[in-house]
């Protein structure tokens, strides 16, 4: 009996100490550290000297509805609508079951990293921020796709899809498209 309860409190340890906050499929440690190097470049983009100044809203917002994504596995070229990058030939069929599988999978969460975070709720009206969704990342977890929104007041901000790919140890940016308003 002894040994039972052991085994179960061992169980019980083991399952929560593998418990995920974003989603069943990619580690928190991976998304944290995908996440520290895409933020440092968003605050180098905006020309910022430290993170105080951007305002991440912790609510985070969709890459795409993985309704979407599913129905659409053949040609996601159509469905990110950018003419120039190849996104098919970036994600294999493998890949893009994996990405859908995390979109599937995403936990209802709040950004809770580094940035001076904000709730939507408590931002002012004339105070840039900027949203990301949950980045999804390939098989391999060495390419990942994200999605920023950034708003800077009335009919000013962007929308930006990003892909990366991890080289030498390194998150580096091999396509981006979106649109300026």
């Amino acid at each position: 009996m002894k040994h039972f309860l052991l085994i179960f409190i061992l169980i019980i340890l083991g399952v929560s100490a593998r418990a995920q906050s974003y989603n069943d499929v990619i580690s928190d440690s991976i998304v944290t550290e995908f996440l520290n190097a895409y933020l440092d470049k968003i605050a180098h983009e905006f020309d910022t000297r430290t993170n105080d100044s951007l305002l991440l809203i912790k609510q985070p917002i969709e890459l795409m509805n993985s309704k979407n994504l599913s129905s659409q596995i053949i040609n996601w070229n159509s469905l990110f609508e950018d003419g120039e990058t190849n996104v098919d030939s970036i994600f294999s069929p493998q890949d893009k079951l994996f990405i859908i599988q995390q979109e599937q999978s995403r936990k209802e969460f709040l950004w809770n990293i580094k940035f001076n975070i904000i709730d939507l709720k408590d931002l002012g009206l004339d105070e840039d921020s900027f949203r990301i969704s949950m980045p999804l990342f390939s098989k391999s977890r060495n390419v990942v796709i994200i999605k920023r929104y950034y708003d800077c007041g009335e009919d000013c901000g962007d929308e930006w899809i990003s892909i990366y790919k991890r080289i030498n140890k390194k998150w580096k940016e091999i396509y981006g498209w979106g649109f300026v308003m």
